[in-house]
């Protein structure tokens, strides 16, 4: 070998020499330091060595290797660079994925104990892919399964099910009866129009009585003024106030009159005979009642008992022309007895308008009569008269002004207590009447009122809406002179 070739070969091996050299010296003086730990898993999840080691999102070491240990278990050997440490009671976890795209990595769940020394063993578990999307997974399944487990539990429950086939039997019978009742509603609608039927011809069959009774009444009502005025508008901006003053004078006069004319109606009542006519009216109303209770629980034999209905209501019809003939015999007499009166009766005559009204409590029977009187007092009109009168004899005093076309105000005394009425007309012949009364134990009175005539009108309503509700039903005749 010639000269140049051994100093090529000794060149060549002392470079080689220092190389190794350098590497040693980089490996064991400028390698970082770092901290030997061994995590156990029960499933490794093909973790390889050089997978990195992060804790909380930051890489603090590698894995240096994975080995099994035995049939259900596997040790991963890693590094931890310093100055990082794994505290005490830290866990291990290999997050999966239904997708794997890459290496494996190892999550480091800190604890909260104390630095753990190099080469203690860590617990680890393989995170499920759907324990990845949902942390708290886990935990909802486990409430799934125990909400089904109970669900199954409650349905093979005895109880639940005699119960449930107990209702299933209810709904049946519920069932069966709501077209049972349907049916018997059918019926009843059947025969009230063959009832309605045979009111019809009862009624064509009476035509003669009823006409007698018509014409009675129209001969009654001809002396008689028009019952409604019409209504004009008195709530305008201003005029209430300035006419305050002159109405509470107004009302003081009417007041002062009502007073004298409430004891002349009260000695009037007293009258023996007008009492005697009234109650004689009075047993007439009652049998005219019975009459009309008797026809009606008949009327489904009216067909086959068709002469007896007719003598029954040929009976009611006498009884009713006799009942006009006497109550307006009684508002004569009342009448005569006004026209004693200093400043209603001589001097007015005229503006006095007279009424007396019969009605019957549909529930008790019980007949009230009511006596009144109105007269003009300045713009308005004023009542005066007796609530119940022959019985309770309590006082009415109010003052009636219109408020707008069809509708009028009461206020003042009605039926000896504090109270507001409205009258309003809802058509020709037909109107509507209330009346509130009362501050402790307040009473609303509501009825219908028809005018069959210029004398003689009907009332049809409740008593007492906010207690009992009591229907009630009358008529009553009205006189000016």
């Amino acid at each position: 070998m010639n000269s140049s070739a051994r100093v090529g070969a000794l060149v060549v091996l002392f470079a080689a020499m220092g190389i190794g050299a350098l590497a040693t010296l980089q490996a064991s003086i400028f390698a970082r330091q770092s901290r030997e730990y061994t995590l156990v898993f029960a499933d490794a999840a093909g973790l390889t060595p050089g997978s990195p080691v992060s804790m909380a999102g930051v890489q603090i070491g590698r894995v240096e290797e994975v080995a099994l240990t035995g049939p259900s278990e596997a040790k991963a050997r890693i590094t931890v660079d310093e100055p990082h440490v794994i505290p005490a009671g830290s866990s291990a976890e290999i997050p999966t994925s239904f997708l794997t795209i890459g290496e494996r990595q190892v999550l480091i769940i800190p604890g909260s104990g104390s630095p753990l020394a190099a080469g203690s063993e860590v617990p680890g578990r393989v995170r499920s892919a759907l324990a990845s999307l949902l942390p708290d997974a886990d935990a909802s399944i486990d409430n799934l399964n125990r909400t089904l487990a109970a669900v199954t539990k409650l349905l093979e429950d005895p109880d639940l099910k005699a119960s449930t086939q107990r209702l299933a039997g209810q709904g049946e019978k519920l069932l069966a009866d709501g077209g049972r009742l349907v049916r018997s509603g059918a019926d009843a609608a059947e025969s009230a129009g063959r009832l309605m039927n045979r009111f019809d011809r009862l009624a064509a069959g009476n035509e003669r009585q009823l006409a007698s009774v018509l014409r009675s009444t129209d001969r009654i009502l001809q002396n008689v003024a028009a019952v409604s005025d019409r209504f004009r508008k008195v709530v305008e901006e201003g005029r209430l106030e300035r006419e305050t003053f002159a109405l509470m004078k107004e009302l003081q006069l009417a007041v002062e009159e009502g007073r004298t004319l409430v004891a002349e109606l009260t000695r009037v009542a007293a009258d023996p005979e007008l009492q005697s006519g009234l109650k004689s009216t009075m047993a007439n109303v009652s049998q005219m009642t019975e009459s009309g209770a008797v026809i009606a629980r008949n009327m489904e034999g009216v067909t086959a008992e068709g002469e007896a209905a007719a003598k029954a209501a040929t009976k009611v019809m006498a009884n009713a022309d006799e009942l006009i003939t006497e109550l307006r015999a009684s508002l004569k007499k009342v009448e005569g007895a006004l026209e004693r009166f200093p400043g209603v009766g001589g001097t007015r005559p005229p503006s006095v308008d007279l009424q007396a009204d019969l009605l019957t409590d549909a529930e008790t029977g019980r007949i009230r009569t009511d006596l009144t009187a109105s007269f003009q007092a300045g713009r308005e009109k004023a009542i005066v008269g007796l609530w119940d009168a022959f019985e309770s004899n309590k006082i009415t005093l109010q003052l009636q002004r219109p408020l707008d076309q069809g509708l009028d105000l009461r206020y003042g005394v009605y039926a000896s207590k504090p109270g507001v009425g409205v009258n309003y007309r809802i058509a020709p012949g037909l109107s509507g009447v209330g009346d509130l009364f009362g501050f402790n134990d307040t009473r609303l009175d509501l009825r219908l009122r028809y005018d069959f005539g210029r004398d003689l009108h009907g009332f049809l309503g409740f008593d007492r809406v906010f207690n009992s509700t009591n229907p009630v039903i009358g008529f009553g005749l009205r006189r000016r002179p």
